[in-house]
């Protein structure tokens, strides 16, 4: 069956009642046009209200217009996830997620280091003639590799990213947070040579996502704080950052990680977060990038 609505349809269609405690208050909003209309009606059964079918046609005529496929769900040939949420559905966006996303990557160094299914992305030579490069990320290809890859989650560093003068053999454009997909992409076998260092906004989101990489590839990811992070917060901070985050600041208050820690602390005494684009205006002083296992880069 497609969804709990559809069955519940189905149901009704076949002269079953069904328990009003079995429906979720979003169904119910569903169905409130048809009891409105007479099509369906509520009745008292026993100690409980159920509801029952009043107008078959009608009843038919509303599941054809809501599921065009029908109410069995039904597989398309070589369908994809949103084509077929159209079809059963007349939404695309019903669908989950798509069956495979678009990487934007930059090389960050003269080596190629990403492998798919056993060949050799020449990521490099790419990038050199057109300045960056997309790969398609499915569930199906296999990869592997070795090196240092950077998240960035704004687009403006991602492209200048050269400017803050760090080694890092690739650039990966995240554009906000990491997707469930290129987390289990990170975090797969064949990619466990690379080490993660994260750039985020130093604000509760930012933070956050750092520690969501740690979770999926533990011992492998660290985020990027420079050394002159406690005057940059002093004298660009945004006040803004935290107001819109209230409810993952105070979760952050409780994590034990030492960098997290550190930007909370921050965050607290400044009461303000900080927009990473600021690094590319800074003049800034830069450590190797090492990784310790305490999250600190």
């Amino acid at each position: 069956m497609l969804d709990p609505f559809a069955n519940h349809l189905h149901t009704l269609l076949q002269g079953k009642r069904i328990a009003l405690s079995k429906i979720s208050s979003q169904d119910r909003k569903k169905l409130q046009t048809l009891l409105e209309s007479g099509v369906v009606e509520e009745k008292r059964v026993g100690a409980g209200r159920s509801i029952e079918l009043c107008d078959h046609g009608a009843l038919q005529a509303y599941a054809d217009k809501e599921y065009p496929c029908g109410l069995e769900e039904q597989s398309g040939l070589n369908a994809t996830p949103r084509s077929s949420a159209v079809a059963h559905y007349r939404d695309a966006k019903k669908a989950i997620s798509t069956d495979a996303e678009i990487l934007q990557v930059c090389a960050g160094s003269r080596r190629n280091v990403l492998i798919r299914d056993g060949q050799v992305l020449p990521l490099v030579e790419w990038c050199q003639a057109a300045g960056v490069a997309a790969i398609r990320l499915d569930d199906v290809s296999r990869w592997t590799g070795a090196g240092l890859i950077s998240v960035v989650e704004n687009l403006e560093l991602f492209l200048h990213f050269e400017k803050l003068g760090i080694e890092s053999d690739l650039i990966y454009y995240a554009a906000g947070r990491a997707s469930a997909r290129v987390l289990t992409w990170l975090s797969s076998p064949g990619m466990q040579s690379f080490q993660i260092v994260h750039f985020g906004d130093y604000d509760p989101v930012g933070v956050d996502e750092y520690l969501r990489l740690k979770r999926a590839c533990p011992d492998r990811v660290t985020m990027y704080v420079p050394d002159n992070i406690e005057n940059l917060f002093s004298r660009y901070g945004k006040m803004a950052l935290l107001e819109d985050s209230k409810d993952v600041l105070m979760r952050l208050r409780k994590e034990e990680d030492n960098t997290a820690r550190q930007l909370v602390s921050l965050m607290d005494r400044y009461n303000c977060g900080l927009e990473q684009e600021i690094l590319l205006f800074v003049e800034r002083t830069f450590n190797k990038i090492q990784f310790s296992g305490s999250g600190h880069v």
